[in-house]
């Protein structure tokens, strides 16, 4: 009885097991064009909120249901919540978490949101 119930805690923690590292921090990351003589006015003249996107596949008895995760659908989505055209102090986080039938693997890309394309030309 004491084996089988010890049997089954180490199986739980097995299965609920899960990982995050933070694999890069950028200081600027973008997917849209950028005019990068217009960054350091833009940051001056405007707050650039924090926002944050994620790119998430998901595995049901370990085979894969969707697409793999992508660091550029993770940014897309980050810079649509601000409408912003490019992510200043970005840090990139991979996660990984196994459940019994479900798991899911992701990218998760958090910085501050910046309007370029706003600056108005000297």
């Amino acid at each position: 009885m004491r084996r089988t119930a010890l049997a089954a805690l180490m199986g739980l923690v097995l299965f609920g097991a899960g990982c995050t590292i933070r694999p890069s921090a950028l200081t600027i990351v973008s997917t849209r064009n950028v005019d990068l003589h217009t960054i350091e006015r833009a940051r001056a003249g405007q707050h650039a909120p924090e926002v944050e996107g994620s790119d998430v596949q998901y595995f049901i008895l370990f085979l894969p249901v969707t697409g793999a995760p992508s660091l550029q659908e993770a940014v897309e989505r980050a810079l649509d919540k601000a409408q912003g055209d490019c992510l200043l102090d970005a840090t990139v986080r991979s996660d990984w978490a196994c459940r019994l039938i479900y798991s899911r693997r992701g990218l998760t890309v958090r910085g501050n949101a910046l309007k370029t394309y706003q600056v108005d030309a000297p």
